[in-house]
């Protein structure tokens, strides 16, 4: 793996943890991230979702991820984003 990739990695990584887990209820076990928080705004969340899901994307295809997982997740962000446009 070339250095410019581990260093991709690492920084999806750290995208990955302040989206799905920087936060913990107190008292609890339960983590939640800015993406949910940012769903609570109309119509910010239904921007910033798929435009997090492209980069995502994009990164996957730079990095050579195989097409079978970056079909599932583009599968995944066009159900995110009909969702979230209902």
């Amino acid at each position: 793996m070339k250095e410019s990739d581990a260093r991709t990695l690492a920084a999806l990584r750290k995208w990955s943890v302040i989206l799905d887990s920087a936060f913990r209820v107190p008292g609890t076990k339960l983590t939640f991230g800015l993406d949910p928080i940012l769903g609570l705004v109309p119509g910010l969340g239904d921007l910033t979702t798929p435009f997090f899901s492209a980069l995502l994307l994009l990164h996957a295809v730079r990095l050579r991820i195989p097409r079978v997982i970056q079909l599932r997740m583009l599968i995944n962000a066009v159900i995110d984003l009909a969702i979230g446009a209902a």
